[in-house]
């Protein structure tokens, strides 16, 4: 990558360097792309190390933006499919503890993988000096920039081939003490049955024809 991109650099600096300090550098994996700012001397004097530091910070903080709200979802959902383990006699905020740090392992895992395999097949896709941007930004803003518009761009493919999530309705009471316990419950046809036995009423609370009512 310093091969090709440093030649560009001294090129760019050579002819347009009175007049250009920042630029934007784009990389790609063939289906992702995300620019980099940098400033163009110190991409130069550094020998392009500059420009692959950034890169990787940018890369990086992408990811982890995107796999982070992964996350979040798949945690709201199992907060919701956990509130099941009370008809198991189980104890849910137990169960919601385990699952939910065998689920952050996986989160770290996809980050790794995710962000390796861009590092290593990021290219880039410009073949001479004219087809790199100037960046007109500060450096503030471009702090800023990278962490909200061109993070987002980074991954947007993501988000738009993402399958809608399905929501598990919410118990409204989980009263249960024993199957004995006398509770009350509403059916899908509007039907209640009230100061009635959990045992008679269990099946079908198992296959949400019911729901607990107060």
């Amino acid at each position: 990558m310093l091969d090709k991109t440093l030649p560009l650099l001294k090129q760019l600096l050579k002819n347009r360097g009175a007049v250009v300090q920042n630029i934007m550098i784009p990389f790609t994996d063939g289906i992702k792309q995300i620019g980099v700012s940098v400033n163009l001397q110190e991409s130069v004097n550094s020998n392009g190390l500059v420009v692959v530091s950034e890169m990787e910070k940018i890369i990086t903080v992408a990811i982890i933006d995107q796999v982070w709200k992964e996350h979040l979802r798949d945690m709201d959902d199992l907060k919701q499919s956990v509130q099941n383990a009370v008809y198991e006699q189980k104890d849910p905020l137990l169960i919601y503890k385990f699952e939910g740090f065998e689920m952050f392992k996986l989160f770290i895992g996809k980050v790794n993988q995710e962000t390796m395999s861009l590092l290593i097949k990021s290219e880039i896709p410009i073949q001479n000096e004219h087809e790199v941007k100037e960046a007109n930004h500060s450096k503030s803003a471009q702090k800023y920039q990278e962490s909200k518009a061109e993070t987002k761009s980074a991954l947007a493919y993501q988000e738009s081939n993402r399958k809608p999530v399905e929501k598990t309705a919410p118990i409204k009471t989980q009263k249960i003490a024993s199957r004995n316990a006398r509770v009350s419950v509403k059916y899908t046809d509007g039907m209640v049955k009230r100061d009635i036995k959990y045992k008679l009423v269990e099946d079908d609370l198992k296959s949400n024809k019911c729901v607990f009512i107060d």
